[in-house]
């Protein structure tokens, strides 16, 4: 049971998002309006994917260079809003938000890239490491 929740780690970004949104999508297609989603409310509840990327690089002795670290929060950010656009509202249970599907989705995305950084060579001259 447990490696079937862990199965997404080994899993490309690109397959975890699709599985997310076949979860939360269906045939009767009434998509969300992503455009009325305020993007400092969405970075709000991104903050927990974005730290958790972070934290893997610091712990992994990784390049904390701004370039790296600011590709990792935009493909969080590009990637949960896809997964959000795709969403059926219709098919969605009571108390469900949007909030907390970026939250969900975002820590998937994390995840997924953290599984891909695994290989990244450490920093040389990072006096941490």
């Amino acid at each position: 049971m447990r490696e079937a929740r862990l199965a997404y780690l080994t899993q490309p970004v690109s397959e975890v998002i699709e599985g997310l949104v076949d979860q939360w999508s269906t045939n009767q297609n009434r998509p969300m309006d992503i455009d009325g989603i305020d993007v400092s409310e969405l970075r709000k509840h991104l903050r927990l994917a974005n730290d958790l990327v972070l934290a893997h690089r610091i712990a992994k002795g990784l390049s904390l260079d701004r370039e790296r670290v600011t590709w990792a929060r935009e493909t969080i950010e590009e990637r949960v809003m896809f997964a959000l656009s795709e969403v059926d509202t219709a098919c969605m249970p009571e108390g469900w938000s949007w909030q907390k599907a970026a939250e969900t989705i975002a820590v998937q995305v994390a995840l997924a890239i953290v599984h891909e950084q695994k290989n990244e060579p450490k920093v040389a001259d990072d006096p941490l490491t």
